[in-house]
């Protein structure tokens, strides 16, 4: 291999060092009075839950984000974690069976296209570029940040930042339910005014075996699925402490008082095993995997020269093993290394300068060995009006891959390749008096091939291309001063160049193995829609949905040429609908997704499908001990469904849960 740089054809040191100073010196030029004066507008660093200072709302800005929080009946009594993201639009998790992976995917660019993390922590690894939403135990995230389109900068798709609860109150969970399903959740913890340490510990198993009706086999055969189970063990940890220096001293003035630095540890250790059946669902399983992932972090919030700065620094250690008969088995092993920082600043009380730099260092380790190191950093200028608002932002990425040893056979000498790339972006928007608002973004697109596209045995391609393309989208909210009302439309489209995509080929005259490839163009447009109305004041109903067209335009001697991309739905939809009164509650969700085709002519596909689930939650209010109860029932209208090929759902179920303590 040979060093190929991407984008950019000056040296990699001189285009991140003319980057990397052309932001601090922004940064660090003193701020001139304005005619507000700059304290009238005051930047915040949240670090789970602590807030370095008050913030303008990030509505405000244009980052595309939705934050969403744990607070719907529906996410409370699910112990997945891919229920909280239910009805951001235009996101789609693909469940691999109920004891299966859960992999989201934005836009239908791929779950390679998303980018996952847990409070600051990258959870996607470079080998796979994908994570299994399932791993993280959904009593450890309280909340999450969505950024999709163009704001997510390199990422095509989008960003999922899980957020861990800053402190556990003392509780224990049990959950029972149909196929097997055991849970408990032991949980708890201690604080003062500087120092608050909680812990949690899960514990939960799960049966995949169940009968269904075949929706793709000829006739629609009845036939069960047989042997796939699921455990999984989680701990987690965090240690959080305020160090507020000068701040309490007395006859100290403001000017000379050194600013609080809060301090968060955090540790997460979860092991999944797992017995998955073969593709045909006729016989018994006989593949074992296995999911290991330890994470250690430590977050740094403070203010330097009235900057808010912060920063992260974590180590993650993840082993993948799968062994099926007649096959070799497979091991994955990735260990990483981590630093993440951001500070920024004000300028006449309008413009908000950041700066976000990043490194990170990973040995993956399987049939070859590689070692990763990444660097990146975003630069962005945000201006914030009373009704004008504008901001523009570059994304800068190096990537420097050494194999030390090849696939089959020893190379000679390390093999090495380097990639760098810069992304730049744009907003406008405007805000109207009666609670309207417009905005436009436009951004390039830039995605760099993952280790296992690149060098899996057997299948990888090592001549892969990196994506490249543009996005451009227009949302138009509305949000009334009551507040009782939120709804918002975006339309987007991109053009991206070189997809990868993984087709089927054959190695020799009777193997059949996947390898990846680039289209040339892949050519994307949709619509995204949500509402949330509180209609009375028990009453909420949430509705989202999402047109999607990704067609290939590669080759017109193609089959596939015009046609829609494999397992992208066209549309999808979803709503919810929810009743509060007093201690107790109702709730029922439905959500709709289109057929999606199995093939590159369209000849297969998967069956639309409906899921529709209704419970009842109840309340009570304790002064020693309070107690919750919620019953779920689930598909109540299909019996089975597939999400992924091969793959089939459960039919109708329920689940019953019970919680002592807040």
């Amino acid at each position: 291999m040979r060093n190929r740089p991407f984008l950019v054809n000056r040296p990699f040191h001189e285009a991140f060092a003319s980057l990397i100073l052309a932001a601090l010196l922004l940064l660090l030029v003193p701020l001139k009075a304005g005619a507000q004066g700059a304290d009238t507008v005051s930047v915040r660093v949240a670090l789970q839950g602590i807030t370095v200072e008050e913030s303008v709302d990030e509505g405000a800005l244009f980052r595309g984000r939705m934050s969403l929080q744990r607070t719907s009946l529906a996410a409370q009594a699910s112990h997945q974690v891919y229920r909280l993201l239910e009805h951001v639009p235009g996101l789609d998790v693909q469940r691999q069976g109920n004891s299966g992976a859960a992999l989201a995917s934005f836009r239908g660019l791929g779950a390679a296209s998303t980018h996952i993390e847990l409070d600051g922590i990258r959870l996607v690894d470079p080998a796979t570029g994908t994570f299994d939403l399932s791993t993280i135990p959904a009593a450890l995230v309280h909340g999450a940040t969505v950024t999709s389109g163009a704001s997510a900068g390199f990422t095509p798709g989008g960003v999922i930042a899980l957020k861990s609860p800053a402190s556990l109150p003392a509780a224990l969970s049990l959950a029972t339910g149909s196929f097997g399903e055991r849970l408990m959740n032991v949980q708890g913890g201690i604080s003062n005014s500087k120092t608050t340490l909680s812990g949690a510990a899960t514990r939960s198993v799960e049966d995949g075996d169940f009968p269904f009706t075949h929706p793709v086999l000829l006739g629609n055969p009845r036939v069960r699925r047989e042997g796939a189970d699921r455990s999984q063990t989680a701990v987690f940890l965090s240690a959080q402490h305020t160090f507020r220096a000068d701040s309490e001293r007395q006859g100290v003035s403001l000017s000379e008082r050194t600013p609080p630095v809060h301090v968060r540890f955090l540790g997460l250790g979860t092991r999944v095993d797992r017995s998955l059946p073969t593709l045909s669902n006729t016989r018994g399983a006989g593949a074992q995997q296995e999911d290991d992932l330890l994470l250690v972090g430590l977050n740094i919030a403070t203010t330097l020269r009235s900057m808010p700065v912060q920063a992260t620094i974590s180590a993650t250690r993840t082993h993948f093993f799968y062994a099926a008969p007649d096959q070799p088995a497979s091991r994955v092993q990735l260990r990483e290394l981590a630093l993440r920082g951001g500070l920024s600043r004000v300028f006449k009380a309008r413009w908000v300068v950041s700066i976000e730099p990043a490194w990170k260092r990973s040995s993956v380790a399987s049939s070859s060995r590689w070692d990763v190191t990444e660097a990146w950093i975003r630069t962005s200028m945000d201006s914030v009006q009373d009704r004008i608002m504008m901001g523009a932002y570059v994304d800068a990425r190096w990537r420097n891959t050494a194999v030390l040893q090849g696939i089959g056979a020893p190379l000679e000498g390390n093999a090495k390749e380097r990639d760098v790339a810069m992304a730049p972006g744009a907003w406008w928007g405007i805000r109207t008096r009666w609670g309207g608002e417009m905005r436009l973004a436009v951004a390039r697109i830039f995605r760099l091939p993952t280790l296992n596209e690149r060098f899996w045995e057997p299948g990888g391609n090592s001549d892969l291309r990196p994506e490249r393309g543009q996005q451009v989208e227009w949302l138009v909210a509305y949000r009334p001063s009551s507040g009782r009302l939120f709804a918002r439309v975006v339309l987007f489209g991109s053009r991206i160049s070189d997809r990868i995509v993984w087709r089927p080929a054959f190695a020799g005259t009777q193997r059949r193995i996947w390898t990846p490839d680039n289209v040339a163009r892949v050519s994307g447009r949709g619509l995204e829609a949500f509402g949330r109305w509180r209609i009375a004041q028990p009453w909420t109903l949430t509705v989202s949905g999402t047109r999607l067209r990704q067609v290939d335009y590669s080759n017109k001697a193609a089959a596939s040429y015009g046609r829609q991309l494999r397992f992208v739905a066209p549309w999808s939809a979803t709503s919810e609908a929810e009743y509060r009164r007093g201690q107790s509650g109702l709730f029922a969700s439905w959500r709709l997704t289109s057929r999606r085709f199995t093939s590159t002519d369209q000849s297969t596909w998967l069956p639309s499908h409906h899921v529709f689930d209704a419970g009842i939650a109840w309340h009570a209010a304790h002064d020693r001990v309070p107690i919750s109860f919620r019953l779920t029932a689930s598909n109540l209208l299909d019996a089975a469904y597939e999400s992924s090929p091969w793959m089939p759902m459960p039919g109708r179920a329920w689940h019953l849960a019970l919680r002592l303590g807040k």
